[in-house]
């Protein structure tokens, strides 16, 4: 697929995707009002750290809607959830703007108030609920992944992916304050699509502080998923090709490897528990759960490598991760996965 440079609607007259690509701002126009039915809309942010992992999710697919936080204590294994999961809730979870445009989403309830909000170059995260609360913040600078892929018919998938280091604020569970450090992620996804039932994808995100430098893997594997896959070098993207994930059908806590065209593993993942809930079959679909690289490293000989705007000699090392590097992965559209935290 071809990068974007120009802004231009995502679909045509028809509801169909206009042309499929790639863009490191956002350059897609997000006419909703040009597709037709079974439309898949949600934001979802991710916050890795050395003692917790949170999630908020607020969207809904053709079936359901949902607003969300999920919060574990790595060190503990406590695992909390506030929010609701909403069968067939009309346009009551709507996303009417672009992967990267500014908005302001809010829900409230008896259980959890939720406000993400994307204005001036800030995005803020606000949430309360009985158990928990935060308050997190952070520069809207770099770059992104942005994607538009045609399925088959007016089906599309429209996504984007960010990564944030500098969080600011606090989050705190039982009055109890968890620790925000130079280790400490924010990771924002964006998606509008219509898709088929039972697609399945595997994604892996994460972030290190490496010599100074803040390093960001996102990598997919599916079908046509390859334009999705991205290192960042403070910031700025560095495209990468396709990339195989292997892992165990019998056993999911065995290690997981992610590679390349080339026969050897790149990245291998070592899961550390289970953190299966019942909050895998909600409306936003899939399995999720956080990984920790073991080893591997990405040089930008890589023949999964196709552009890169670091302008770091070709063949310089960019990274190589060690342990206790927070990553996410899920699997989007599989109703029956589980989560492991890795």
């Amino acid at each position: 697929m071809e990068e974007y440079r120009a802004p231009a609607e995502l679909l045509n007259e028809k509801g169909k995707l206009a042309r499929p690509g790639w863009s490191a701002q956002d350059d897609f126009i997000y006419n909703k009002e040009a597709a037709g039915g079974g439309l898949s809309e949600w934001e979802r942010y991710f916050v890795t750290g050395a003692s917790f992992a949170l999630e908020i999710s607020y969207g809904h697919t053709r079936s359901g809607g949902i607003a969300e936080v999920r919060l574990t204590d790595l060190e503990t294994d406590e695992r909390y959830a506030s929010g609701t999961v909403q069968a067939f809730p009309g346009d009551a979870f709507d996303l009417d703007f672009s992967c990267g445009e500014e908005h302001t989403v809010k829900f409230e309830n008896d259980d959890l108030y939720l406000l993400l909000t994307h204005y001036g170059g800030v995005r803020r995260i606000q949430f309360r609920s009985e158990r928990f609360e935060g308050d997190l913040s952070c520069a809207n600078d770099g770059d992104g992944i942005y994607t538009a892929e045609a399925l088959a018919g007016k089906q599309f998938y429209y996504r984007g992916f960010r990564c944030f280091p500098g969080l600011s604020g606090y989050l705190r569970m039982h009055n109890r304050d968890l620790p925000l450090d130079a280790q400490t992620f924010l990771f924002s996804e964006s998606v509008r699509a219509v898709m088929p039932r039972g697609d399945v994808y595997l994604r892996a995100f994460g972030s290190a502080c490496v010599d100074g430098h803040v390093i960001s893997l996102a990598l997919s594997d599916g079908a046509d998923s390859a334009d999705e896959n991205a290192l960042f070098y403070d910031g700025t993207l560095c495209k990468l090709g396709r990339v195989y994930m292997k892992r165990s059908a019998s056993d999911p806590l065995r290690p997981w490897y992610v590679s390349d065209m080339r026969p050897h593993e790149n990245i291998a993942f070592v899961p550390l528990m289970d953190t299966s809930n019942a909050c895998n079959h909600t409306a936003s679909g899939g399995a999720r759960c956080c990984c920790t690289p073991r080893r591997g490293s990405i040089s930008e000989r890589s023949p999964a490598r196709s552009s890169c705007r670091t302008g770091r000699p070709s063949g310089s090392k960019i990274c190589a991760f060690s342990a206790r590097k927070s990553c996410g992965e899920r699997r989007k559209g599989h109703r029956h996965g589980k989560n492991f935290l890795v």
